[in-house]
């Protein structure tokens, strides 16, 4: 029998798993994520290397054990900043679980909110998607991190996208949020200097947007006459209304436009039955993901790598 006192990790995680009508939501990879973290543990508890070799037998070796809970934001601030302040309150039972770290949350607007409270009482807390170059003012946000390069390395990648397909114009629709205009400043910070020659164009969008809106905002990218737009538009049910618009004005599913979207389109196709008469099974022809995540400096082809 194993008489080790066994140490206990608890790894809570804020994500958005509903919507505001508690149906589930699945644009931001939640449930995914889920399986990852929990695939993950396993792996920890285990000693399983075969994913990660250096795993392997670990559970012999360290007496510490993992565990996590899942908690819903439904992507908004305050939901999130109450479980931060429910998580890190040492008052309220003394034998509940208190986090050796807290991970999430996967909107920006909602990690910085809730880390500036979970750094304040000395917990860290570890984003998996919060990519706002806000999150790196240690100042306000000291024992943060995370998984994915901020907007400025996402803007890196983009640039570096559109120089290997020769592109020279491109135009950014955007929602006038946090996130929105913290990437947009980062696209043309970084093409100043990384391609001073790249004519960027950009409209934004409010999360709320009317039909009427969205019909003006289209029309403003078909005025441009490029064909090269990035979209960072949330929440998808938007990206949607958006691609309709635009294949109704004929700047999608043309095969002369292509759409680039920033966030997981999640929901929004998986699962889903098109019918062939649908207006989206032609729209999103020729339209993507462009996806960032964390890689190792000095790997060749990775924007800034040395």
């Amino acid at each position: 029998s194993d008489n080790r006192n066994i140490s206990l990790c608890y790894l809570p995680y804020l994500h958005a798993l509903s919507d505001d009508d508690d149906k589930p939501f699945n644009a931001l990879e939640s449930y995914a994520k889920i399986a990852a973290l929990s695939l993950a543990l396993e792996h920890l508890n285990t000693g399983n290397g075969k994913i990660v070799p250096e795993l392997n037998g670990i559970n012999d070796r360290c007496p510490l054990k993992f565990y996590s809970n899942s908690f819903d934001t439904k992507g908004h601030e305050a939901a999130g900043l109450n479980h931060i302040i429910n998580l890190t309150d040492r008052t309220v039972d003394q034998e509940r679980l208190i986090p050796c770290a807290i991970l999430g949350a996967a909107r920006s607007a909602v990690s910085i909110s809730s880390s500036f409270v979970s750094s304040l009482r000395g917990f860290p807390q570890i984003s998996p998607q919060s990519t706002a170059t806000e999150l790196d003012d240690k100042a306000r946000h000291k024992l943060f991190g995370r998984t994915i390069p901020n907007n400025d390395g996402a803007a890196l990648a983009l640039l570096a996208l559109l120089t290997s397909w020769d592109v020279d114009h491109v135009a950014v629709l955007y929602i006038n949020g946090a996130y929105g205009n913290d990437f947009v400043d980062g696209i043309r910070i970084q093409a100043q200097s990384e391609r001073p020659d790249l004519t960027i164009e950009t409209v934004n969008l409010n999360t709320g947007a009317s039909d009427t809106s969205i019909y003006q905002a289209i029309q403003q990218l078909k005025e441009t006459q490029y064909t090269y737009f990035y979209a960072i538009v949330y929440p998808s049910s938007l990206f949607e209304r958006v691609m309709k618009e635009a294949y109704d004005q004929q700047i999608a599913g043309t095969g002369l436009h292509t759409w680039l979207s920033s966030i997981p389109l999640g929901n929004l196709v998986v699962g889903r039955n098109f019918s062939i008469e649908d207006p989206l099974v032609k729209a999103y022809r020729g339209a993507g993901i462009l996806t960032v995540v964390g890689g190792i400096s000095g790997v060749q082809g990775v924007p800034g790598a040395k």
